[in-house]
């Protein structure tokens, strides 16, 4: 997904959130899908909660936040 629409679809999320508000991220990818680039504009930070290797194919789930703490 284009950088531009991560940031917009982030964006909204976040500004409906309010500021201790998370966005649960469910993903077959290996790694985080929000690019470096927007997570840095938005301020966002993110960490692995989970991942199910029995799952096919593998799922992971990240929490991406303002803050951890």
């Amino acid at each position: 997904m284009p950088s531009s629409v991560q940031r917009e679809i982030l964006a909204a999320a976040f500004g409906a959130l309010g500021p201790v508000g998370t966005f649960i991220q469910f993903t077959y990818g290996h790694v985080v899908p929000v690019a470096s680039d927007v997570a840095n504009d938005l301020g966002l930070a993110f960490h692995l909660v989970g991942r199910t290797f029995l799952n096919l194919p593998p799922a992971s789930v990240y929490e991406i936040g303002r803050s951890f703490g």
